[in-house]
């Protein structure tokens, strides 16, 4: 299939606004024993260069207190295939943070998500210069692969457009997209296969989500609406052309668009811009600097999509010194998560209390 190359110009706003979404939104499903009739696929095996892998869907601060408060934060575990992880034990899941700062969990439990139903789901890759230091075996592409394999498992209306940015040859045509969305993902398959060649260039990462944002409320053919989107990098180029697009630009635009983003960060350090676009929108977020992770994240992602998954609904109680007032803070630090194998996840997280 020939590369259509995508422009960055002014993408028609959509009118459809729906408010941003409840954090917990997810946490009106039902309990894990409850029907599940999702349509649901087993991930293809994962490689050997796959592990195990967390993700966030839901941050929520609580009541505040001088120095202390609660928040929430739900999660999903998936292992290093793809499959969900559940049941782990209250005490398997905990944080720890700075030397000023203590952690307490006050309760988790499972819960099942709602079912959303059949998804147009938009791939957007980061292929800029930086992969070639953070992602050296190119596993961003067997993940991506894992994704196009387990769509087209899925029932015909599931459907999948790829896309990737980078800016290496600085003439606006930043944004490439490979076609139309379409169930069967083959081609894009061969087209992924491709990409490892074809790295370099700056991170215009808010105007590629703002006009990915664009093909799937003018293109999708679905209501549940995924902004998938990988990246190694923090925005640097998006001033450079238009429509210029900030963070909040980009979240804005996806919710009135009815567009969930699904990100997925590979790189050392927290991410907020990430989350906050996660959050805002009903989707997830997962912060690796192991790319051996991602693939299972992704393996397992069409599922959470589509609903109808397992996660856990954690309560916590966090106390600064006596000194300090958690009002107007924002406090970042990591679930630690110990799988039955006793090998250990973490799910970067950050919230902020009013």
């Amino acid at each position: 299939m020939s590369e259509r190359v995508v422009r960055s110009v002014k993408s028609l706003q959509i009118s459809k606004a729906f408010g941003f979404p409840l954090f917990f939104a997810l946490s009106l499903a039902v309990m894990a024993n409850g029907c599940r009739t999702a349509t649901q696929v087993q991930p293809p095996v994962g490689p050997p260069t796959s592990l195990p892998s967390a993700g966030i869907i839901g941050i929520q601060a609580g009541v505040v207190n001088g120095n202390s408060g609660n928040f929430f934060v739900d999660f999903f575990v998936v292992d290093s295939n793809g499959h969900a992880i559940s049941n782990l034990p209250s005490n398997s899941i905990t944080i720890v943070g700075p030397m000023d700062t203590t952690f307490a969990q006050l309760a988790c439990g499972n819960l099942t998500s709602s079912l959303f139903g059949p998804y147009s789901a938009e791939l957007l890759l980061d292929q800029t210069g930086s992969i070639r230091q953070t992602d050296p075996l190119n596993l961003r592409l067997i993940a991506a692969k894992l994704f196009l394999d387990a769509t087209k498992l899925l029932p015909s209306a599931d459907e999948v457009q790829l896309s990737t940015f980078q800016d290496s040859l600085h003439d606006g045509t930043y944004l490439h997209s490979y076609g139309p969305f379409t169930h069967n993902t083959s081609a894009f398959e061969d087209t992924v296969e491709t990409l490892a060649l074809k790295v370099g260039g700056g991170t215009p990462l808010y105007d590629a989500m703002y006009n990915e944002t664009d093909s799937l409320a003018l293109m999708g053919h679905n209501t549940n609406r995924a902004l998938v989107v990988f990246t190694d990098g923090e925005d640097n180029e998006s001033y450079m052309y238009y429509p210029g697009a900030s963070l909040w630009d980009a979240i804005t635009h996806a919710v009135n668009s009815n567009v969930k983003i699904f990100a997925i960060a590979l790189k050392t350090g927290l991410d907020t811009a990430l989350i906050s676009a996660a959050m805002n929108t009903g989707g997830s977020v997962m912060h690796t600097n192991d790319s051996r992770q991602m693939v299972s994240y992704f393996a397992g992602l069409s599922n959470v999509i589509r609903g109808g998954v397992q996660y856990y609904h954690s309560q916590w109680h966090v106390s600064l010194p006596n000194s300090y007032t958690l009002h107007g803070q924002t406090v970042s630090s990591s679930l630690k998560i110990k799988l039955p194998d006793n090998s250990t996840v973490e799910a970067p997280f950050s919230v902020t209390f009013k």
